[in-house]
């Protein structure tokens, strides 16, 4: 499948992530792609991906303030795509927060960043085909 990319940047950035990672499966690369994606998640990617452990770090991600509305679609749709969390967790409560609307295709793909969105979601399901 060809990889469809939103510029340049966005190329160049996904690669330096997957060389990062130990690992270039589809949840990996998934995750690469919308780490690379979002600008704000880019610049915060320590915050929601653990290179050495190499998992995600869902506790507390979303209450960065860093976090933008578009860039905590982002987080939520990695976070599916890497081990279909339809919930946010809390750091500081311990606890999970009831948050599933959030996570929902109208709250996550009512964005700017959507086409790319489905792009990521490709990659995850690599078995789809696009000319069914």
């Amino acid at each position: 499948m060809a990889i469809k990319f939103r510029n340049t940047e966005h190329k160049n950035r996904f690669y330096g992530i997957l060389e990062r990672m130990s690992s270039g499966d589809v949840y990996h690369t998934s995750v690469a792609y919308l780490l690379a994606l979002d600008n704000e998640c880019y610049n915060h990617i320590d915050s929601l991906f653990d290179f050495k452990e190499n998992l995600i770090k869902p506790y507390g991600a979303l209450q960065q303030a860093w976090q933008t509305g578009t860039s905590t679609k982002t987080t939520r749709l990695m976070f599916n795509l890497w081990c279909s969390a339809c919930e946010d967790y809390d750091r500081e409560k311990n606890a999970v927060k009831d948050s599933g609307r959030k996570y929902t295709v109208d709250e996550i793909f009512s964005s700017s960043l959507a086409v790319w969105y489905f792009e990521a979601v490709k990659l995850r399901y690599p078995n789809i085909k696009e000319d069914m």
